[in-house]
């Protein structure tokens, strides 16, 4: 298990450009991935009424990472929850890696939603921490809806340090920008978007 630490915030596609000529990343080369990733839960949500989130993300043809996330808690867009992984080879969850929570092992999942989005990735030293600075664009999605809802996200993880610098380096990054804290995660708007398509 490892403990996540982030921060989010929403930036309007028109800031986009700005955000890139940031002095500090205009002179470096970005990490671009391009993440595909399903989240499956039982058809009544039992896994989200458990506080468990579970996801596959696509590693190559044959290969996820099979992820499985609690909520934690969220303040002013600093998200902090456990998470556990492991790699698989099929689209299909395997909760057997999972024993920790064997209640888990005999449900019936299905496919709910996809998020899939660019994410450029920069490698940030800031005091004495290092964070991974990322924005993401792209959408999130059901297969059997022309509903979706858009991605235009940074996010700030803490690799190593301190939650003081990664706070203050979010900071500086808000006020340049004028970006708004997400204290909402990909995940949870997925579930929003479910429950807008089933009304």
């Amino acid at each position: 298990m490892i403990n996540e630490i982030e921060l989010k915030y929403v930036i309007e596609p028109e800031k986009i450009e700005t955000f890139l000529l940031l002095p500090g990343l205009s002179n470096l080369k970005p990490s671009i991935k391009h993440l595909y990733s399903i989240y499956y839960d039982t058809f009544d949500l039992y896994l989200l009424k458990n506080d468990y989130v579970l996801r596959l993300r696509k590693k190559d043809d044959n290969n996820y990472i099979q992820t499985v996330k609690r909520s934690g808690k969220v303040e002013q867009g600093l998200h902090q929850r456990p998470e556990w992984e492991w790699p698989v080879n099929s689209i299909q969850p395997n909760l057997e890696c999972f024993p920790e929570q064997g209640y888990l092992k005999n449900l019936n999942l299905i496919p709910l939603f996809v998020t899939e989005f660019d994410r450029s990735s920069w490698i940030i030293d800031y005091q004495d921490s290092t964070i991974e600075l990322s924005l993401d664009q792209g959408k999130i999605y059901c297969s059997n809806s022309a509903e979706f809802i858009p991605i235009h996200e940074i996010e700030l993880e803490l690799l190593h340090g301190q939650i003081k610098n990664l706070l203050e380096y979010g900071s500086t990054l808000q006020t340049t920008l004028a970006l708004q804290t997400e204290n909402i995660n990909k995940a949870e708007k997925g579930f929003k978007l479910i429950q807008n398509i089933l009304k």
